[in-house]
């Protein structure tokens, strides 16, 4: 497939890794300050990722697709090596932005009453 990434890995061991997402990985949420991913809802997703991906490993074509804007790279990479720390960061990058500005403004907010 033209643009795609390819990893070899052994389709029994990653599988198993992918299967024990919940023992397995940590999930770090980078969006913004960096914290352990400790609510439910967004842990379930990512173990539903986790589960897919499985799926899609042990399928005999071994092919894992990730839908833009469905999950992040840098997560599906790191579930797929079999990291056992794995970073993940919003999507909506609209979300991320004005996160990201809201962090910025209260530590200007410190050195400057201007801003």
């Amino acid at each position: 497939m033209p643009g795609s990434d390819v990893v070899f890995a052994r389709r029994d061991l990653l599988t198993r890794i992918l299967l024990a997402a919940p023992d397995h990985f940590v999930f770090v949420d980078v969006t913004g300050a960096p914290a352990v991913v400790e609510d439910p809802p967004r842990l379930a997703v990512l173990h539903a990722w986790a589960e897919k991906m499985a799926k899609d490993v042990s399928s005999r074509e071994g092919v894992v697709e990730v839908a833009e804007g469905s999950i992040n790279l840098t997560t599906a990479a790191g579930m797929l090596l079999g990291y056992p720390i794995v970073y993940w960061y919003q999507v909506n990058l609209e979300w991320a932005t004005a996160a990201i500005r809201t962090d910025l403004s209260s530590e200007l907010g410190q050195f400057c009453s201007e801003c």
